[in-house]
């Protein structure tokens, strides 16, 4: 729920070996940024406010730990191979390289977007010491492996007759578990990992109250609307995106004028 007290932007030891979060090139594991993240005080009281930050990380450790396999053998495991996500990992084998689409990046609404210069985020998943596998970033894969994860949900926790958690696991982690902490000025609410649209929220665009969504770096995301039966996804692999927000917007905009009864 992001809301444990543990942020990203530490100016620490954590940050050091953590270039960004998600994403390093340095022979560092998952466990070792966690032992340095125990160091470290709190921004605030668990449960006290809404802090966007390294949370699933420490849930990713606690699945290596009582799972005894690394994140991405879990993973692989009991959601990718399931799901049939075939080209989704965390660095990407080396005949799977050249599938990896450029990198760019917008600054302003009114340039061109350009090959993005930032050497991290366009050659982690190729060039990174393939030892830090992060709970809460640092994914790749295509939109059709996204697709099928989203599905998942939408269906209720399974797809093509795998049951990947149960319809009341989804349930649960799609409703409120923030209480009235404010999810910055989105007028949303969030849940275990998602950010739940409310009539507030949706004041000034087309949607559904109860509709979750999330995103990922690379201005990716995902709408999964149950009343409507719908999945919308979002690629574009640029960062930054200027007006990234009023993209979006007009996106789902354009896909909810197109449904009918």
């Amino acid at each position: 729920t992001h809301t444990s007290g543990i942020p990203y932007w530490w100016d620490t030891n954590v940050f050091k070996i953590i270039i960004s979060p998600g994403y390093t090139f340095d022979n560092v594991t998952l466990e070792d940024v966690i032992n340095e993240m125990a160091k470290m005080p709190l921004a605030h009281q668990p449960g006290a406010a809404l802090t966007y930050g390294y949370n699933l990380d420490v849930v990713g450790r606690i699945i290596e730990v009582a799972s005894g396999m690394k994140l991405d053998e879990f993973f692989k495991k009991r959601i990718f191979e399931p799901l049939g996500m075939n080209d989704t990992y965390f660095y990407l084998p080396q005949e799977k390289v050249g599938r990896l689409v450029t990198l760019s990046a917008k600054e302003k609404e009114d340039e061109a977007a350009v090959t993005s210069s930032d050497d991290l985020f366009c050659n982690y998943s190729v060039k990174g010491a393939r030892t830090f596998l992060s709970g809460g970033a640092g994914l790749v894969g295509p939109l059709e492996d996204y697709a099928k994860f989203c599905q998942m949900l939408l269906n209720g926790g399974s797809y093509n007759n795998k049951q990947i958690i149960s319809p009341k696991s989804v349930e649960m982690m799609t409703r409120n578990h923030v209480g009235a902490l404010p999810l910055g000025d989105t007028g949303n609410e969030f849940g275990f990992g998602f950010e739940i649209m409310t009539e507030k929220g949706l004041q000034n665009i087309l949607g559904t109250p109860g509709s979750y969504k999330w995103g990922g770096a690379f201005s990716t995301e995902y709408v999964i609307d149950p009343k409507e039966d719908l999945v919308m996804i979002f690629y574009c692999n640029v960062r930054p995106l200027a007006g990234k927000v009023e993209i979006l917007n007009k996106y789902r905009t354009l896909v909810y004028q197109a449904l009918i009864n």
